[in-house]
């Protein structure tokens, strides 16, 4: 063989070489691009039902005040309820966020405290009228 036939020789067998590496690249991406084609769905494609399940909502609001019950932070985005709460006594705000914002029963409520159900009851009316005279003040103010 040759200088020439050699150098001809590895010619051809580098472009045979580099001639399959393209074909099984080629035959690679084909194959993921079915593999992906079976996995995925076009968003076009998607019910509007299944749309708004991955769509997410970001709620920022610009006023929150948090109260604490037990060791439980509750919070509060309407700034006249959060005013009205505040100037309750704490024994009454706490039987009204326990009943209202973690929805304890009275009974519930009872046992937590170590209070009859029937002065939970009371104080729970009793902060009721409270706030609601605290709210209806405020209103007027405005």
């Amino acid at each position: 063989m040759t200088k020439e036939q050699f150098y001809v020789y590895q010619e051809d067998t580098f472009e045979a070489f580099c001639k399959a590496l393209i074909r099984n690249e080629s035959i690679d991406a084909h194959r993921e691009l079915a593999s992906h084609a079976e996995r995925e769905t076009a968003i076009s494609a998607l019910s509007e039902r299944e749309l708004s399940s991955l769509c997410a909502e970001d709620c920022y609001h610009p006023y929150c005040k948090t109260f604490f019950v037990r060791e439980t932070a509750i919070k509060i985005f309407d700034p006249n309820l959060a005013e009205g709460l505040q100037f309750l006594p704490p024994h009454l705000r706490e039987i009204l966020l326990l009943f209202y914002c973690m929805e304890y029963s009275t009974p519930q409520i009872g046992r937590l405290l170590n209070l009859p159900k029937s002065t939970v009851h009371y104080r729970k009316r009793e902060a009721i009228c409270r706030l609601k005279r605290l709210l209806e003040g405020m209103e007027h103010e405005y």
